[in-house]
């Protein structure tokens, strides 16, 4: 991450400097020469255009150290932003395809169109890309592909490794993927390249030898939440991006699913079978205080995205019979569905998320 920048402090370095260079050089000299024969005139010409000299000269100095250090420093990540649209993978043309649709609902359009499944779609940072699983070329494996449908370009990440790969989820800069994988026996959970052609996956949670997955970065890029039995059941932690510091989060009898962080990263929504069926929580990011609970229905709820503001939150739920995706604010209010799939329909929309607006 880039350092912040401190506008107080850098207009006061620069007027501590720019004022050290005016009491002796040229700037000084040139006002008292042009006003040299009258001396009061000249000193109080002097003394007010050379203020208004170094006023400009702080301002000028001050906005091009800005533009300076904003062009240096590194890509920021898209997300938090605008609301763009919602990913989601469907059955609907007999196999499942992912798809992409406006927050209403409107303009859902295939996007993978393969004989084999697609599933499990993640956005890149800046909505531009999203990665994928699928079984096309045999085995899962994690995919990368343009969210144009007119490119068709998806590209194996994954293809050097005969293993199970699922559950991508991208870095907030856009150049990590982290993901499970069973490489090495039982599910953990790995960070690679967005580059296809580098080998560089690293295990975050071989310290484990339970299974680890359901991988979740925070906005700022420094922690990774995810799901574990390492406990005895599917339970939520939290670690750092090269895999230490390993916390658990919550310590519930039952089931424990899908963490996903709000793009203020102050919470952490997911998915709970503690009050006796499926619905959807959040709680406090940092500690897992303050669990609280956001559906309340008798069907299942499960898989929640945050959108890019903060203010919805886009989850699947068997509430209409088959799973479609519903949206609600952010705090549980105003539940509704996006896609529309009842009986006898056997059509099933499922794991949305939500990416920024690309324009």
């Amino acid at each position: 991450m880039y350092h912040q920048i401190n506008p107080t402090q850098m207009f006061r370095e620069r007027q501590v400097v720019l004022l050290k260079e005016a009491e002796n050089g040229p700037l000084v000299r040139r006002v008292v020469v042009a006003r040299g024969t009258d001396k009061a005139k000249s000193g109080k010409a002097a003394a007010s255009a050379l203020g208004f000299l170094v006023a400009l000269a702080l301002m000028l100095a001050l906005m091009a150290s800005l533009l300076a250090a904003l062009a240096a420093k590194p890509a920021e990540a898209a997300f938090p932003g605008a609301n763009g649209k919602i990913a989601f993978h469907s059955n609907r043309d007999g196999n499942d395809e992912i798809y992409i649709m406006d927050p209403n609902g409107t303009g859902q359009t295939n996007l993978t169109n393969d004989s084999k499944n697609d599933t499990q779609p993640v956005f890149s940072p800046d909505g531009k890309k999203i990665a994928f699983k699928s079984d096309r070329d045999g085995n899962e494996d994690i995919y990368l592909m343009d969210t144009n449908p007119a490119t068709n370009d998806a590209v194996n990440l994954t293809d050097d490794s005969s293993a199970r790969e699922l559950e991508p989820t991208f870095s907030p800069d856009g150049t990590k993927i982290a993901f499970v994988s069973n490489r090495e026996g039982v599910g953990e959970i790995y960070l690679m390249d967005t580059d296809p052609l580098t080998d560089d996956a690293a295990n975050l949670t071989g310290s484990s030898s339970a299974a680890d997955f359901q991988p979740a970065f925070s906005p700022n890029g420094t922690k990774i939440a995810f799901v574990s039995f390492r406990d005895g059941n599917s339970n939520i932690y939290r670690m750092n991006v090269d895999g230490s510091s390993q916390r658990r989060l919550t310590r519930n009898p039952a089931e424990d699913l899908f963490p996903t962080f709000s793009p203020s990263g102050r919470k952490i929504a997911f998915m709970s079978e503690r009050d006796g069926n499926e619905n959807i929580y959040a709680m406090n990011a940092k500690d897992g205080t303050k669990q609280k609970r956001l559906t309340e229905s008798a069907a299942i709820d499960t898989l929640p995205a945050y959108s890019p503001d903060g203010t919805k939150i886009a989850f699947q739920s068997t509430r209409e019979g088959p799973n479609n995706i519903f949206g609600m604010n952010s705090d549980g209010s105003n539940e509704a569905p996006i896609t529309h799939n009842s009986p006898p329909s056997v059509t099933q929309d499922r794991d949305p998320d939500w990416g920024v607006a690309t324009q």
